[in-house]
């Protein structure tokens, strides 16, 4: 590894009925002499060993940090020193901002210090933070990243073996002041990632992915790898391997790996924001061991929800900076790295480390909601078609779930085929619009991927117009005061889960004590309206929520009012549930792929209702060139775009995103190979 070996340490609890001390009692004692002879072994006595009781030991006068016994020790703990303003190495400052935090799976001792200078030192009073930084190498980790980072980090010092002492930055944290995220604190953020990756290069060893180890790689595998269903386990290591190759040419660097709103401190008396706990990710058991400085930006712009105009700022800022041309194509991978991995981490520590499961169901659901964004701006990006926004007489509304997009991958996503589809259209002249139950937030990020002209959400609510940024609420106002008055209701039920992200209906889900969530019965629901009297309210059977809405809301209306107000002479509309039969009536013309409800294709009527072959986006793209090329072929070149021309990074990822729209022979042949076969023998 290239750590001397008196820097290593070896924390051994000393349990005399473990394995390592039972091999001490026999003849053959050569594994604990090598272990001896190379490293440096602490024994540590069960629940003995804490850096909070060497702090407790200065604080007392007793065997501790020498260093601390000259200072008055303020607080001790991981937790927040002050909740209105956290400061200089205080990870769990993140309790004081929105949604659910918690610690991570590694984390450090810390407390606070002031000292006291008594004349005629001039009674000066200086605060510190000291913390752990852990034993031997990871000690001299943190202040030799310190040193290579001075002026953009605290300054670090070594007060004793596990310890290190850092100034106290007084002033607030981006978490308890959102509105600081602002075209400033960008380019700080910016300027730090392209720094550091300057000042803590490291070597060729750090482009390999470890195939042994789960790496950032390993969770985008496992996501694509669900596009194969029952056969994922198979697709496991070809897709890594692919995948991986979109950082073989990236800088290898000792990365952040924390880069969220508590992470960063404002100043009291102005100047950059600084960054705290700059040294320790890089060892926690959950990191993604990817080592690409993309990594920090994707989950400071996850992190932060940074806006597209302030995303763009940063990568710009980034480039310029750090020479870095091609971290623009990594951007979308690293993303869903890092969305991914926090969705790891809630699942697997949030429950126990005591937080709501409501919260960490929401906080879930926005990832999930992130995700959906990065796929579909790729592939939107990938096969743009010109002038989508443009003028047109023929209005096409096209359902999201089931049609437009899937869930296969743990999120909603567009694929390919999808994304031809809406190109085809407007190659042909037609307008397509947006008819889904999805939030009016979702619709309008949609909408800016694409370049729609609107849609209609929240199963017709409420009208998204993306030329004008502004909503049309078509719902009445009383429906408006029964969804409110069932929030507050539901409000009191804590194993119910109400998504905020829908403002002009409720999005229920139930939620489990292990985390996971489904519907709601729709019985269960309804009577609960009966009994609080909401009668201007319905019920909607979603395929994992349950959906709340107005009783005159529904798609039909929503179409109604966008066909009259743009003046359109010619309607067609695509949907898959019982949901989509008052936008059906609503149209001229109606199709359906061939995932459709067969209680859909009963009301229709024969004839009435065109189903085609092809499933969910598949038949989507083959009702968009029967409806534009009818019996005769494209003379426009719909498809003859090649997405990612010369950029491997978004070639192989929109590959990836792609596999969904494969057949499932495809899908064999693309498993008939060595990788298919060591995933197989992995996975028995």
């Amino acid at each position: 590894m290239g750590v001397p070996g008196n820097r290593i340490v070896a924390l051994v609890l000393e349990e005399p009925g473990a394995p390592f001390f039972r091999k001490r009692t026999r003849s053959h004692a050569s594994a604990w002499e090598e272990l001896q002879s190379r490293v440096r072994t602490i024994l540590l006595p069960k629940d003995e060993w804490w850096i909070r009781r060497m702090f407790a030991g200065g604080r007392d006068g007793a065997d501790g940090v020498d260093g601390l016994r000259e200072m008055r020790i303020l607080e001790v703990g991981r937790r927040p020193f002050d909740r209105a303003g956290a400061r200089a190495g205080d990870r769990g400052a993140a309790a004081a901002g929105k949604g659910c935090h918690f610690e991570r799976a590694r984390g450090h001792e810390k407390v606070k210090l002031e000292e006291i200078h008594e004349p005629p030192r001039g009674g000066r009073r200086s605060r510190f933070v000291a913390k752990g930084s852990g034993i031997g190498w990871f000690q001299d980790h943190v202040i030799g990243s310190a040193h290579q980072l001075r002026g953009l980090t605290p300054p670090v010092s070594r007060l004793g073996e596990g310890v290190v002492l850092l100034p106290w930055v007084a002033g607030t944290n981006v978490a308890e002041n959102p509105a600081a995220c602002d075209a400033t604190f960008v380019r700080d953020a910016a300027r730090y990632v392209a720094e550091r990756a300057r000042a803590l290069p490291l070597g060729a060893q750090g482009n390999v992915d470890l195939e042994d180890r789960k790496t950032g790689w390993h969770l985008l595998a496992r996501a694509f790898g669900q596009s194969y269903m029952m056969l994922r386990s198979l697709s496991y290591y070809g897709l890594r391997k692919e995948l991986s190759r979109i950082g073989r040419w990236a800088p290898r660097v000792v990365i952040d790996g924390r880069m969220g709103p508590a992470e960063w401190i404002l100043p009291e008396g102005g100047g950059p924001a600084v960054k705290v706990d700059f040294e320790e990710h890089g060892f926690d058991r959950r990191d993604l061991s990817v080592f690409d400085p993309v990594v920090d930006l994707a989950g400071f712009s996850v992190e932060h929800r940074l806006p597209v105009h302030l995303e763009g700022l940063l990568m710009s800022e980034y480039v310029d900076r750090s020479g870095d041309v091609g971290a623009l194509d990594r951007l979308p991978a690293c993303k869903m790295m890092v969305c991914l991995s926090r969705q790891s981490e809630l699942r697997s520590q949030a429950f126990d480390a005591g937080c709501d499961p409501r919260e960490v169901t929401i906080e879930i659901l926005e990832l999930e909601r992130a995700l959906s964004n990065v796929a579909n701006e790729l592939l939107a990006s990938a096969y743009r078609a010109p002038n989508v926004g443009g003028e047109s007489d023929r209005v096409v509304a096209i359902d999201g779930d089931g049609v437009l997009e899937d869930s296969v991958l743990g999120f909603n996503a567009m694929t390919p085929a999808g994304v031809k589809a809406v190109r085809t259209f407007v190659a042909h002249g037609w307008q397509p619009i947006l008819a889904t139950g999805r939030s009016l937030r979702e619709v309008a990020d949609r909408c800016r991927a694409l370049g729609l002209r609107g849609g209609i959400a929240e199963y017709g609510a409420v009208l998204w117009d993306a030329e004008r940024e502004a909503a049309t609420v078509l719902q009445t106002h009383a429906e408006s005061a029964d969804l409110r008055r069932l929030r507050r209701t539901l409000a009191q039920y804590d194993e119910f889960v109400v998504d905020p992200a829908y403002e002009y209906s409720v999005r229920l889900y139930h939620v489990n004590p292990s985390g996971s969530r489904k519907p709601v019965p729709v019985t269960w629901v309804e009577d609960l309206l009966r009994r609080w009297k909401l009668d201007g309210l319905r019920v909607i059977e979603g395929k994992g929520q349950t959906d709340v809405v107005g009783m005159t809301t529904n798609k039909g209306e929503g179409l109604r009012y966008w066909r009259r107000r743009s003046g359109v002479r010619e309607v067609a509309a695509i949907g898959d549930t019982m949901e989509d039969l008052p936008l059906f009536r609503a149209a001229d013309r109606c199709f359906a792929p061939a995932n459709v409800r067969a209680d859909l294709v009963a009301a229709m009527g024969a004839g009435s209702l065109r189903v085609v072959r092809g499933r969910t986006q598949r038949g989507l793209l083959q009702i968009a060139r029967e409806v534009a090329h009818g019996a005769t072929g494209c003379s426009r070149g719909c498809d003859d775009v090649d997405p990612g021309e010369g950029r491997e990074a978004v070639s192989i990822l929109v590959k990836a995103l792609g596999l969904r729209d494969r057949s499932r022979l495809q899908k064999l042949r693309d498993l008939a190979n060595r990788d298919a076969l060591k995933s197989l023998r992995a996975s028995l």
